[in-house]
């Protein structure tokens, strides 16, 4: 955008004519000249335009086309540093005085401040600040793609005490924490890999899996060999990662091994080791 068209959509999106954004400045003539691209205008001009329109006069020459997006670039780095100095309060602040709207990235980042602040009100014993800023955490929650869920599991706990101090255990939702935290720290996988028969497990694979292991421990290899070929067999029907795919392998070497059938055994090694290898590309 030139400096003409920048000028053009600031004052169309004021509602502003071209007489009252020009009077005492330039002709009316003049401005929709500079809008056109027909005529060039002084910095002394352009000064007073953006002054008029509110506007930083950096705008009007910038490369930046959309004004939202100048100006979230001039703010983030102050927002970044704020946040990197643990100083919540003031990312906020900076944020409030920009008079900026949210995109997803600075909602994330609003979210984990108000979170912050929450957490701090509340350990200062600021029932009131911490249920304020809980507020506004779930709405720039509601306002950003990113996920937020490693901060929510925490907020429902702050929330809880917040809503009663006394006893938050009745205000507790664990549901909505295990959710949360499912979510944020990989739980299940990590009940996985410690084989954790008795998790509650959503994915159907690991408990079978789990299962088969438990089977193998007790020498029971061909109740775990059926259980292991079953999952082979059904990989493509749902999502299966690399890393599930070569313990499997795994297993079904061992298992094979262990009922003397070579043929299988030396296949799934070759399985096995393929996939070792595509890890390390």
């Amino acid at each position: 955008m030139t400096v003409g068209e920048k000028l053009k959509k600031a004052r169309k999106e004021q509602g502003l004519t071209q007489a009252a954004l020009s009077q005492g400045i330039v002709t009316r003539n003049m401005l929709s000249e500079i809008e056109n691209g027909v005529a060039a205008p002084s910095i002394a001009t352009i000064k007073a335009l953006a002054a008029r329109l509110e506007l930083p006069i950096e705008y009007f020459f910038s490369e930046e086309d959309d004004l939202f997006f100048f100006q979230k670039k001039n703010l983030l780095p102050h927002l970044k540093q704020a946040m990197a100095r643990g100083n919540y309060r003031e990312c906020i602040r900076l944020f409030k005085q920009s008079d900026l709207s949210t995109d997803d990235e600075l909602a994330y980042m609003l979210a984990e401040c108000h979170y912050k602040e929450a957490e701090k009100a509340l350990h200062n014993g600021s029932l009131r600040s911490a249920a304020a800023h809980l507020s506004l955490l779930k709405e720039y929650t509601e306002q950003t793609i990113y996920s937020t869920a490693h901060f929510s599991a925490g907020a429902t706990v702050l929330s809880a005490i917040v809503t009663n101090v006394q006893s938050p255990r009745y205000e507790f939702d664990q549901k909505e924490y295990v959710k949360h935290t499912k979510t944020a720290i990989l739980s299940e996988l990590c009940a996985y890999l410690l084989e954790d028969v008795g998790y509650p497990y959503t994915s159907v694979q690991y408990a079978k899996h789990l299962e088969a292991r438990k089977l193998m421990k007790e020498n029971r290899y061909a109740a775990a060999l059926s259980l292991l070929t079953e999952l082979e067999a059904q990989k493509s029907t749902y999502v299966v990662s690399a890393f599930f795919l070569f313990r499997l392998y795994a297993d079904l070497e061992s298992t094979y091994r262990e009922l003397g059938d070579y043929e299988n055994a030396y296949k799934y090694s070759s399985k096995r080791l393929a996939q070792l290898a595509a890890f390390r590309t």
